[in-house]
């Protein structure tokens, strides 16, 4: 079955020129009606956002982990929205979160537990546009690897909808455990089969021989085999079991890893590669330590 997404592609456009409003005029926003949204298109992004949050609803019922889900969506507004109503842009971020974090194993006792240790993992909505706190790349991660690029191929995929393979040579895994030391991360950007080259603007972007420290899923990436990315190109999941358990997306942003210099996104960091490491595994131990005894 062939799936095309230009109409979710414009509507996802739309969507996120109200995320941008509504970070950079929420005061002006939580004086309105939470379904009030300027422009004109919030009937069509709102039903949108419904498909988009029916079809995490599904793809949890279907791994039975539907009722961890739905009991997390509460919890995260609560924890993030105490004291206030919240509108469309903010709950759909509590909804997408809350789907992160089921997908990865969490449940309500273990975001629980996890405050109680005064680890907070949660992302308020005006902090995203921000680098992602460490303790939240390391929790919605199936895999953490520090790597080096050894390539990067137009590699069309019909089962993804994915355009390219970033072929990582594993130096040393801090999460999880891989097949190899060479795994593959799969990419929206690249060449499509009429030759156009492709860029998603926040795709990972690098260049051949760099090395990083990279937050992966798995479990993120088969979801995006059932229900494509909306920059997906024509998707045939005919063949989607074949590679469910071979590829990963990014979960968060990487580390980038020059010399023994730390850097997130374009900006060092102010700690040393060994600290962010002795950091990555405590976290680790933790998020494990938890989940054992809960």
């Amino acid at each position: 079955m062939l799936i095309s997404h230009n109409k979710l592609v414009r509507r996802y456009i739309g969507y996120n020129l109200l995320l941008l409003l509504f970070l950079f005029h929420s005061s002006i926003f939580a004086q309105q009606d939470e379904n009030i949204f300027p422009l004109g298109i919030d009937e069509e992004v709102e039903s949108d956002l419904k498909e988009f949050r029916e079809q995490k609803r599904l793809f949890q019922r279907d791994r039975g982990r539907e009722n961890e889900f739905l009991q997390i969506i509460p919890y995260i507004k609560n924890e993030l929205f105490p004291s206030c109503e919240v509108n469309m842009v903010e709950n759909n971020w509590i909804f997408t979160e809350a789907f992160r974090f089921s997908v990865h194993g969490f449940d309500v006792a273990i975001l629980q537990k996890l405050k109680n240790r005064n680890i907070d993992i949660l992302i308020p909505i005006e902090e995203i546009t921000a680098p992602p706190k460490l303790a939240n790349r390391v929790a919605i991660s199936d895999v953490i690897v520090r790597g080096i690029v050894n390539d990067i191929v137009n590699d069309i995929q019909p089962q993804d909808g994915y355009r390219a393979s970033i072929i990582i040579k594993v130096l040393d895994t801090y999460k999880g455990s891989v097949h190899s030391d060479s795994i593959i991360i799969r990419r929206l950007s690249g060449y499509d089969s009429n030759g156009l080259d492709v860029i998603i603007s926040h795709d990972f972007m690098p260049d051949i021989g760099e090395e990083y420290i990279l937050f992966l899923s798995n479990g993120m990436y088969q979801y995006f085999i059932e229900y494509p990315h909306i920059f997906a190109g024509e998707v045939n999941r005919q063949d989607a079991d074949e590679y469910s358990d071979r590829y990963y997306v990014m979960s968060r942003i990487p580390y980038k890893i020059i010399d023994t210099r730390v850097f997130s996104d374009v900006i060092e960091i102010p700690i040393s590669l060994d600290s962010l490491i002795y950091e990555i595994r405590q976290l680790v131990n933790v998020l494990e330590d938890v989940k054992r005894r809960r």
